[in-house]
């Protein structure tokens, strides 16, 4: 009849919450920095992540046994696909190819995590996501992608209402800002946009949008925001 918090030194929500057949142990998604992975904890409070890479995770499924977890498996690119993975090695395996069939008619993206010094003396994740074919030597107009929420992370899923492979498609370079008040950085991220909504949440918005007009790449003249 009491409560116990398994987790108190995980900073971090836990989500998709899924027991072993046994009930020794439990999986679960985690956001971390712009990703979301799979993770794994004992009733002990022993956690670790199974997952890491360029991806969001989700609708997950325990194998009887345990040793394996399915799940889809999304990208900014690429609409789901069904993934078996290794509980022991973190080893994904592809099962069906439709996201990837589709994105392979496509000229993908240039998809790259970058860390923005913050006007308090932080750092800003976003993602800077260049056209097809992207040459540094041309100027591209600028998209800055505000999330709204407040508090949903700018993660690795496929979006069919906000789509970054579809606004560099269009010869767009993109920065999605993981600005103040979103998670996957910590709960004090998270939390800070609480009663300063337009406040520090904006200037992160804005000092990652100064940083890439000063690129030389970027075309400050034509610059947006959606």
């Amino acid at each position: 009849g009491e409560n116990k918090e398994l987790l108190p030194q995980l900073d971090a929500s836990v989500h998709d919450l899924h027991w072993t057949e046994d009930g020794e142990r439990l999986f679960f998604t985690v956001e971390t920095e712009g990703t979301t992975q799979l993770y794994t904890a004992t009733l002990d409070g022993n956690h670790r992540a199974v997952t890491s890479g360029r991806h969001a995770l989700s609708s997950l499924q325990v194998a009887p046994k345990s040793d394996k977890v399915y799940a889809l498996r999304t990208t900014m690119e690429t609409p789901a696909d069904l993934v078996e993975i290794d509980v022991a090695t973190g080893a994904i395996t592809t099962l069906t190819k439709v996201g990837s069939t589709l994105a392979e008619r496509f000229d993908m993206p240039q998809v790259e995590a970058e860390w923005f010094p913050s006007s308090d003396g932080k750092r800003i994740h976003a993602w800077i996501v260049k056209p097809p074919n992207f040459d540094a030597t041309k100027k591209y107009p600028f998209v800055l992608f505000c999330q709204g929420g407040p508090q949903s992370m700018v993660g690795q899923g496929f979006s069919y209402r906000w789509n970054f492979h579809l606004m560099a498609a269009k010869g767009y370079v993109v920065a999605g800002v993981n600005r103040r008040g979103l998670p996957g950085f910590g709960q004090a991220w998270c939390d800070a946009i609480s009663e300063d909504w337009g406040g520090q949440a904006m200037k992160d918005l804005l000092t990652v949008t100064d940083a890439m007009q000063a690129r030389p790449y970027v075309d400050k003249a034509r610059s947006a925001a959606v």
